[in-house]
This record gives C-alpha cells, sequence and structure tokens, in this order.
C-alpha cells in the first residue's frame, strides 16, 4: 500500500502508473489477492453477499468497477497536485474531471451501462429484489448467465 501511495505524491508521474497504482491501493483495501482483479473480487464479493442475502443487495459495500477506480485514481492524483502547488502543467480534463456550467465535475466512468451485460448490471437485478429467497433461483440463473462473460471483464 505504501508503494502505491508513493505515486500520488510524486509530481508528474504518467496516468497509466497513476492508474495502475490506483488499481492496486484499491485491491488492497478490500483485502484481496493483488494478482486478483477489481472485476473478480466484485463478482466473487457479489456471490457471498447474494448468498447470505435476506434484503436487496446494495453496491456501495461492493469494490468500484475498474473504469471507476482509473478515474478516482486520475482525479486523486490531480487533487494533490494542486495541493501541493504542482498541477500547472496539468489539464483537469485529461485527469478525471469535465467542465459542466463551468465548474469541474468528476467522471465516473467512460463505461455505458447495459442489461446484465457485465458484473455492475447483474446488481441491479439483485438490488431489485424485495423478496430474494423466493427469486433466489431466478437470480442465481441470471448470475450463472453473467459468469460466462468473467474473461472479459478481467480485461
Amino acid at each position: 500500500m505504501k508503494d502505491c501511495s508513493k505515486a500520488f505524491s510524486l509530481p508528474k508521474q504518467s496516468q497509466d502508473l497513476v492508474q495502475t497504482n490506483g488499481c492496486k491501493a484499491m485491491v488492497a483495501l478490500f483485502n484481496a489477492d493483488q494478482k486478483d482483479s477489481l472485476a473478480s473480487i466484485r463478482y466473487n464479493m457479489l456471490c457471498k453477499k447474494v448468498a447470505r442475502a435476506t434484503m436487496f443487495i446494495t453496491p456501495e459495500r461492493l469494490p468500484p468497477t475498474a473504469s471507476a477506480c482509473k478515474f478516482h485514481s486520475l482525479r486523486t492524483d490531480y487533487q494533490v497536485m494542486e495541493w501541493m502547488g504542482c498541477s500547472d502543467e496539468m489539464t483537469p480534463s485529461e485527469w478525471g474531471w469535465k467542465v459542466e456550467r463551468d465548474k469541474l465535475v468528476p467522471v465516473m466512468t467512460d463505461k455505458p451501462c447495459s442489461r446484465c451485460t457485465d458484473s455492475d448490471n447483474s446488481l441491479q437485478l439483485f438490488r431489485r429484489m424485495q423478496y430474494p429467497k423466493v427469486y433466489l433461483q431466478k437470480a442465481w440463473t441470471r448470475v450463472y448467465q453473467c459468469m460466462w462473460t468473467l474473461p472479459r471483464w478481467q480485461q
């Protein structure tokens, strides 16, 4: 974790280095093995939560997607450089921010949302469930169908 944080305290780091270290730090925050991807950690945690569910599943306690982590890391680096007075050569729009109505607004992700085609959208299915034990068999069928896309998630 200390090695990852160094990338955020040194000026003029490449975006790739910041993104890589940001994802490594996020994996460490969830006490996972560094060789695991955020998508696989997210998927495994979802499966564990569904197995124990008595109410709907909220995604707030799951790791972020790789895309969300990427933009969070870029924004974090830009903010730290701003505090250190080293952001003169940095453009906010290249570091996870966009301008809307003359204000900087965070870019949350660059991935579109679609119906149950990736790990995030399988969460929508479980979130809508008010009585998971009644719908569990149907829900697991959906998870099983989505599970076959796992290699695509790990990119």
